[in-house]
């Protein structure tokens, strides 16, 4: 507020409501830009957590294996199709027996859209190979690099 003389001489006290009025659209934007960072926020929360990589990495740590939902790479995806058609000239007995181990249904004639994702274990030796039917981990091992040996996804490598 400030102390004014008008045209008549008398003195008149006046708010300045041009500098109060910027203040408040200024502070309702910023508000209004804090309310639309926090709905952003938590509506990625929300996408992220029931995203397909993190469905997948829930079940692979239902049966043993922590992974990061990051470390995933999709190496193939194919429309309906079944697991020994997409791998049709590779023996997937050894990968059946270690994924049964961990109580993966491992059906290798299930039909329907396949994806292959692989990771990296971490050591540079070992590959967490999982193959998806319907959005669901059907198959799921550690290959180690370099060798034939295929361990399951619980494999303790402290041991």
């Amino acid at each position: 507020m400030t102390n004014t003389r008008n045209a008549n001489g008398i003195n008149a006290i006046s708010a300045n409501t041009n500098t109060n009025a910027k203040e408040s659209k200024r502070t309702a934007l910023l508000i209004a830009a804090a309310i639309l960072f926090v709905i952003a926020v938590v509506w990625r929360v929300i996408i992220s957590a029931n995203s397909f990589t993190n469905r997948i990495v829930k079940q692979l740590s239902e049966h043993g294996c922590v992974i990061d939902a990051g470390a995933l790479y999709q190496e193939r995806f194919v429309r309906n199709t079944s697991i020994a058609e997409l791998m049709e000239d590779v023996d997937m007995a050894n990968a059946v027996a270690a994924s049964l181990e961990c109580d993966f249904p491992s059906d290798t004639d299930l039909v329907g859209d396949v994806y292959l994702l692989l990771a990296n274990m971490g050591d540079d030796e070992h590959v967490l190979t999982i193959f998806v039917v319907g959005e669901k981990v059907e198959l799921a091992f550690i290959q180690t690099l370099g060798s034939d040996e295929l361990l399951p996804v619980n494999h303790d490598f402290a041991s």
